[in-house]
């Protein structure tokens, strides 16, 4: 948050450059009949800076930079993968099997450096380099070296018969590096199985408007690192500075009247961490109607992750920070929808088609020894949670009845039910969740002689967004209008908003929970393919001009400037607005030409 953030990004000058070369290479032998056997090798290097030049400014006394600065971060990233795999496959009259085995490693290697400084001996864009820092500058140099390994071994057995009965089995053994497990459980096994019949093929299939139609089963495991550091489940040593809470006497010659740093973990150890395991069923039917001109498949899911891996609670004792720990189970399940339709009328084509998910997110088990874990944080208040029987970090804070018209104090409920115009923090619960319960889309193409257009719209509904841009430690900074417009005041007792004067704890409670449903014109594009006759003058084969616009509007109630917040750094943020940026709209004018 920022009373303006047009400060802050004026007077701030980013840069960056980035380099990027990657290739791969493969071969193909065929030993014998129906045996290939396959060698893959790719690989990519990037090199990434960063520059930020910090000049002297002060605004007020919140939005200040009383020392010019300079932060240089250099960034190189290696990676390579390696696949060896063979394909067998075998036709015997109307059977038809396909059988792969093979293995895949990686290897990723980051470099990092960072540097800053300041102040600068001259303030000005044309001095911003780290070799211009004043005499007895503050400055920082850091750095570290990270590699990551990943080995697998994988099958894939495919079965028809008359393209009418289909079956495929799969199974894979990932093991990951010691940065990111203990020795003892690197290794996970996940198998899958499919199967479909094809409805339409059997000779009973009643000849009508359907020309297809085939139900399918799918079972299958997949594991997941994705939110693992490097060596979480390792208890770091830190060292705390001399003067520091950690610091302790110094037994020099018989006394101790001196103080020194100290060693300590930096976290919890976690040896019993583990793969993180999401398990999918799914049940569906395509169906295709009308010459094909209509598409429909429908599918009910259920996943359920296992071993959710997320950051724990650590205990209060032990005076550091938690590890990460397989902490519960997740299921979530629901329903998909996908239809189109295309059809032509001379020479105008259409086709128009949308889709639409449900979902239900439920935490199904929590470990014992954690019966919740707390999650973001907004002016130093836990505002999301991860317990049992809720959605994976719902908004978790103070229910309230509204404000009372004649005091314009804010009327909480408290955890027993009872009304209050006080509240601990014994009285938070559930408040809402970020997490959508139906998704949806629409796609429209059209195209008329050499014209073409084409729109995409997106949109999500049935959850909550959770204000956390208001702070309570700094009343100069910026509250959206819909705090102002309804507010209670001693000549508006009809107002829905609190007052200038609100108990602290409103604005942690369910006053900061918005609607959060959305449409989005997502993009709309208009092109023009130029005739041959005009581009084989050029020596090109074809040829096409557009103009598209990306976000182009959105549909909304919710009052910040963006309903579809997600989270750029941890999951248990996921609805929280802390005053993010909208996505920009941007117009392309583009030429593709082919020679």
């Amino acid at each position: 948050s920022t009373a303006n953030p047009f400060v802050t990004r004026d007077l701030s000058y980013p840069s960056s450059q980035t380099s990027l070369l990657f290739g791969n290479a493969f071969i193909d032998l065929t030993p014998v009949k129906g045996l290939v056997v396959t060698s893959r090798f790719g690989g990519r290097t990037m090199s990434y800076r960063s520059h930020l030049y910090r000049p002297q400014y002060f605004y007020d006394s919140q939005t200040n930079n009383p020392v010019s600065g300079v932060t240089d971060d250099m960034s190189l990233i290696s990676y390579w993968q390696l696949e060896n795999f063979a394909t067998y496959a075998k036709k015997i009259g109307e059977h038809n099997a396909t059988f792969l085995a093979g293995m895949s490693y990686s290897n990723e290697k980051i470099n990092i450096l960072h540097a800053d400084g300041g102040p600068l001996s001259f303030d000005s864009p044309l001095f911003d380099d780290l070799s211009y820092l004043a005499s007895n500058p503050t400055d920082n140099v850091s750095g570290y070296t990270t590699m990551t390994r990943k080995l697998s071994y994988f099958s894939r057995f495919n079965y028809d018969f008359k393209n009418k009965y289909m079956f495929q089995f799969s199974l894979r053994r990932d093991a990951a590096g010691s940065d990111f497990l203990p020795t003892a459980n690197r290794w996970g096994t996940f198998p899958a199985a499919s199967g479909g019949w094809v409805v339409s093929s059997e000779n009973f299939f009643p000849k009508t408007v359907l020309s297809f139609m085939k139900i399918r089963a799918s079972w299958g495991q997949n594991g997941s690192l994705s939110n693992l550091g490097a060596f979480g489940y390792r208890a770091a040593l830190t060292s705390a500075i001399s003067t520091g809470p950690t610091s302790y006497p110094s037994l020099e010659a018989g006394t101790s009247n001196t103080m020194t740093s100290s060693t300590q973990p930096a976290n919890l150890s976690n040896d019993n961490l583990k793969w993180e395991t999401s398990e999918q069923s799914d049940i569906g039917i395509d169906i295709r109607a009308f010459n094909d001109r209509v598409s429909i498949s429908m599918d009910y899911y259920i996943k359920k992750t296992k071993d959710l891996l997320t950051t724990g609670a650590p205990i209060l004792e032990t005076g550091n920070a938690a590890t990460t720990v397989n902490a519960g189970d997740v299921e979530n399940r629901g329903f998909e929808f996908e239809a189109s339709y295309r059809n032509k009328i001379g020479k105008f084509n259409y086709s128009v088609s949308g889709n639409f998910a449900t979902l239900h997110n439920e935490v199904t088990y929590m470990n014992p020894n954690m019966p919740y874990l707390t999650g973001a944080t907004v002016n130093l208040q836990t505002v999301t949670r991860f317990d049992k029987g809720h959605p994976i970090w719902y908004f978790y804070g103070y229910k309230t009845k509204g404000i009372d018209a004649e005091t314009g104090k804010t009327i909480f409920y408290k955890a027993d039910g009872s009304e209050s115009n006080t509240v601990t923090a014994a009285d938070k619960q559930y408040i809402g969740s970020g997490i959508p319960t139906l998704n949806y889309g629409f796609n429209i193409d059209l195209s008329y002689k050499s014209f073409d257009f084409k729109t995409f719209l997106q949109g999500a509904s049935g959850h909550q967004v959770m204000l956390g841009m208001v702070r309570t430690d700094r009343t100069n900074f910026n509250k959206l209008q819909v705090f102002y417009d309804n507010r209670w005041t001693p000549t508006n007792h009809a107002g829905t908003m609190p007052s200038a004067t609100a108990d602290a704890n409103t604005w942690f409670s369910d006053m900061m929970i918005f609607k959060g449903d959305y449409l989005k014109i997502k993009q709309v594009q208009l092109g023009y393919t130029v005739p041959k006759s005009v581009m084989s003058k050029i020596a090109a084969s074809a040829g096409r001009i557009y103009v598209s616009v990306e976000n182009l509007h959105t549909f909304t109630k919710y009052p910040g400037a963006d309903p579809e917040v997600g989270s750029s750094v941890n999951i248990n943020s996921l609805g929280v607005d802390r005053g993010m940026y909208p996505v920009s709209r941007t117009i392309l004018f583009g030429a593709s030409i082919s020679f």
